[in-house]
């Protein structure tokens, strides 16, 4: 977890300056899928973490059909994919 901040932290301090912060939960991209319980925790783990380090927080439910349509300008890096080695713990 404390990877996943560090990075977050680090691509926000360089590319986005920003407070805003949306996890959504693709699953079907990984291939090291935890129990939904863990990943719930995951998530909600990662919410409070970032929210104490002032950011504003949001994510999508698990287990739900999401369409969505960016637009953003397009500036190097204005949406990043990542993943870090799951642990098993949240």
């Amino acid at each position: 977890m404390e990877q996943l901040v560090k990075r977050i932290e680090e691509l926000n301090n360089q590319f986005y300056k920003l407070n805003k912060i949306l996890v959504i939960p693709f699953v079907h991209l990984s291939n090291k899928i935890a129990t939904p319980k863990k990943a719930l925790g995951f998530v909600k783990k990662l919410e409070q973490i970032l929210k104490k380090k002032d950011f504003n927080v949001q994510s999508l439910s698990f287990g739900t059909c999401k369409k969505f349509l960016f637009e953003i300008p397009g500036q190097p890096a204005d949406v990043s994919y990542f993943e870090f080695p799951y642990s098993g713990k949240p």
